[in-house]
């Protein structure tokens, strides 16, 4: 099965479709619950692992006045937070993401991941349902 942007081929998709998703990932309401107040304080960025999908026509995204950066696996070293986004499947009006946060605490690494089904309204996508899963990084 090939894959453009995470997806299956065939499916309906634009790139700004694409960083809508995003965007509603990275300031979901039932994440940002999830990290403890010290980390959320550092995220001074949004920073995204550049890896399994491609991301490479999605640039300038900035969020609540941070700016979203991709950095590769070379980078990873020195990221104490970040993003990686296993999945963006978008079929027409809805749109399925499975995609990860970490970040390190005291030598210790966090990963929450997370599924979100999203339907399209108009020039929006609004969340349908989520899960916060278990840790399986």
């Amino acid at each position: 099965m090939s894959h453009i942007f995470g997806q299956t081929a065939g499916e309906s998709f634009t790139l700004g479709d694409q960083n809508l998703l995003i965007k509603e990932c990275l300031t979901f309401k039932a994440l940002e619950e999830k990290i403890p107040v010290e980390v959320f304080e550092e995220i001074k960025e949004y920073n995204i692992l550049n890896h399994g999908i491609n991301f490479k026509n999605t640039t300038n995204l900035k969020l609540n006045e941070k700016q979203v950066v991709f950095f590769t696996k070379n980078e990873l070293y020195s990221k104490n937070c970040y993003f990686l986004f296993h999945t963006i499947s978008i079929k027409e009006n809805n749109a399925f993401v499975k995609y990860y946060f970490v970040y390190n605490t005291n030598g210790l690494k966090t990963t929450i991941p997370l599924i979100v089904e999203f339907k399209k309204n108009r020039s929006t996508w609004d969340i349908i349902n989520y899960s916060i899963l278990k840790n399986e990084l």
